[in-house]
Parts: structure tokens; C-alpha cells; sequence
């Protein structure tokens, strides 16, 4: 090696080892990591607003209740995928309960536990009618409709 660059090498090195990389600012992204629920909020609109972040919603939503536990993982230096325990209720048109359903296959009330959403403030959301139970395959994805009423309950976790 050329003793000449020795010096360069060793003031490039402490350089780097000093330096500090706020990948939030150099990606452009914003750390999604947070450990939140509906009640937080003041209004449906917040709620909405905050659980679509989170939650790919592929209607509109006339109001939400939820519990969001979601560690962001892909803003380090070295990212990697994000681990979360998404609990959501959710108001909806009735008429688009397809779209909520699309790609998920029918399953057993068995394969759901219904006390996924105990925690959630539900109270006075029409559930009386027997919800039908869906699973994503590829994921831990899980969703209880009430067709009738235009409810939709739904659960994803990465930590099973």
C-alpha cells in the first residue's frame, strides 16, 4: 500500500465513524413506528386520516376504532421489514364490502377470535347479525364482516 494515502485513509475513516446518518432526512421518509389507539383522538376525521398510514383502506370509511402497534423498521441505516399488531374496526357502505374482501378466502369462525377487538370502544356499532370470517393466505390477516350493517373488523399481525 501506498504509505501517501495512509493519512487520507485514516481521516476518511474518522470521518465516517463520527458522522451520523438521519435516514429520515436523507431517504425523505418518516419513522412510522408507534404504539397508538383510536380513543387518542378527537374526531372521526383524525382517526381516518391516521389509521390510513397504516391500514390500505379500499373504500371509504365512515368511522374506525382501532389499535395500532406498528415498528418501523425500514428507516435504520440498515432497513429491514416492519413488525406490527394492527387491531381495526371500521364503518363502511355496505355495498363495498367486496372490495374489503378481495383476495381473502372464507374461513371458520374457528381460525378468528373475536376477542381480538374486545379492547376496542364498540359500543353501539350494529354487530347483531352472524358476521362471516375471512383469511389472507399469504399473511396473518384476518377479517370478520357484518354485511348487513357495513361492518368490518380486521386484524394483521407479523408477531404470531
Amino acid at each position: 500500500m501506498n504509505k501517501k494515502l495512509i493519512p487520507a485513509i485514516l481521516l476518511l475513516t474518522a470521518l465516517l465513524t463520527g458522522c451520523t446518518f438521519n435516514t429520515n432526512e436523507t431517504r425523505g421518509n418518516q419513522n412510522l413506528t408507534t404504539d397508538t389507539w383510536s380513543s387518542s383522538f378527537q374526531d372521526t376525521a383524525q382517526k381516518i386520516d391516521f389509521l390510513k398510514k397504516y391500514v390500505t383502506c379500499p373504500s371509504g370509511v365512515i368511522d374506525t376504532e382501532f389499535h395500532i402497534n406498528y415498528h418501523d423498521n425500514g428507516t435504520g441505516l440498515v432497513p429491514g421489514p416492519s413488525d406490527w399488531n394492527i387491531t381495526v374496526a371500521v364503518q363502511i357502505n355496505p355495498a363495498d364490502l367486496l372490495l374489503w374482501i378481495a383476495d381473502m378466502h372464507e374461513t371458520s369462525s374457528e381460525e378468528v377470535d373475536l376477542k381480538w377487538w374486545d379492547e376496542l370502544l364498540l359500543q353501539g356499532w350494529n354487530r347483531s347479525e352472524n358476521p362471516i370470517f375471512y383469511q389472507w393466505e399469504q399473511h396473518w390477516t384476518y377479517l370478520v364482516a357484518y354485511p348487513e350493517s357495513g361492518v368490518v373488523l380486521k386484524y394483521a399481525t407479523t408477531m404470531k
